[in-house]
């Protein structure tokens, strides 16, 4: 009986990861407050706004208000999505909103409004991820195909996430240029 309890718990870690996640189920609104000990509000707006340049293709352009205290930005992902005979190619475009407040010592992210967007005219616009089947039917894009840009899209965003709470927690490097 130890044995198996031993056996179950070295290799439950490795069969929780290799579930895959549901991506009917996600809300699609990713949200949370992240305490910076000694971090001044302008501090982390400084760090939220050097973020945005360097994890966006255009900084500026993306960035829809700059005001002291919080920054909302307009981003997208492109997608990888399997098709047969193409293989691995990019599928459109998911737009998304993410807002970050700032104050002493803490801040909130927000991301959300994910929408999908072909960028041929020829190809379908899945919609909103809320959606359980694609906006434009499944006869442009499989349900398979509309679950792989969903799936995507959330290990991007979080991904996206990691990459904002490591650079909103990291120190001013000081270089000697």
């Amino acid at each position: 009986m130890k044995a198996k309890t031993l056996l179950l718990a070295t290799f439950l870690p490795v069969i929780s990861w290799a579930q895959k996640i549901n991506v009917d189920t996600i809300s699609w609104n990713y949200t949370g407050v992240v305490q910076v000990d000694s971090a001044s509000a302008n501090t982390l707006q400084s760090r939220a706004k050097l973020f945005v340049a360097e994890s966006f293709k255009s900084g500026k352009d993306v960035t829809q208000l700059d005001d002291p205290g919080v920054i909302v930005v307009k981003g997208n992902i492109a997608p990888i999505v399997k098709v047969p005979l193409l293989g691995k190619i990019e599928y459109g475009y998911v737009h998304f909103t993410a807002k970050i407040q700032v104050k002493d010592g803490k801040y909130k992210y927000t991301l959300t409004e994910f929408n999908h967007e072909a960028h041929e005219p020829n190809t379908g616009s899945g919609g909103n991820l809320t959606n359980r089947k694609p906006a434009c039917g499944t006869f442009l894009m499989t349900e398979g195909q509309w679950r792989q840009i969903k799936a995507y899209t959330n290990e991007r965003v979080l991904a996206l996430i990691v990459q904002l709470e490591h650079a909103m927690k990291e120190e001013a490097k000081k270089e000697d240029f």
